[in-house]
């Protein structure tokens, strides 16, 4: 009878439920690292963030002058006003930057082999939930460090980060640091 309901289904050869169930465990993974950050290194308290897709820099900027770099990937764009998402392996200003788009490739690759149509559909209508949906599964396939949504007016970018460099930072002592030094 399972193959009944697939076929009828369209072919998902992961059942809806379990697709469902990975899509709500990546977000309380997500939910999860994000505390961390936030506690950490006040993540979402910055005053200003710059992308550099060239290099995969995504820089937060906070009012007290302290600096945190991560490591960044593109995962997709949510527009406000279509409203549609779009992975970011499918938009073509994104394309001379290979390096940028791993984890959105390999959120395809996964719906790829168990046939799931959204993780392999370059745009289609949406909301900001799913948005963060799709941004969490791809942060949990390819064991991201975290997320981040940046707006640009009504476009929502979201990236995921992997590796967090602090500069200046006054919040956080150096791990090299003795006291009296």
């Amino acid at each position: 009878m399972n193959w009944l309901k697939r076929v009828l289904k369209g072919k998902e050869t992961e059942p809806a439920g379990e697709f469902a169930a990975l899509l709500k465990e990546s977000r309380e993974h997500l939910e999860g690292l994000t505390f961390m950050h936030q506690t950490s290194w006040r993540f979402g308290q910055h005053d200003r963030w710059d992308l550099d897709p060239a290099t995969r820099t995504l820089r937060f900027t906070f009012p007290d002058g302290d600096v945190v770099n991560c490591t960044a990937q593109a995962i997709g764009s949510y527009n406000a006003e279509s409203p549609t998402w779009m992975w970011a392996w499918a938009n073509q200003s994104l394309a001379p930057f290979p390096e940028f788009l791993k984890y959105a490739m390999e959120a395809r690759d996964y719906g790829r082999k168990h046939e799931h149509s959204k993780l392999v559909t370059p745009a289609w209508k949406s909301d900001p939930d799913e948005a963060w949906s799709m941004t969490a599964l791809a942060v949990k396939l390819c064991n991201g460090k975290g997320a981040f949504c940046g707006m640009h007016g009504p476009l929502q970018m979201y990236l995921a980060f992997e590796e967090v460099r602090l500069s200046r930072f006054s919040g956080v002592e150096s791990p090299s640091s003795e006291p009296g030094e």
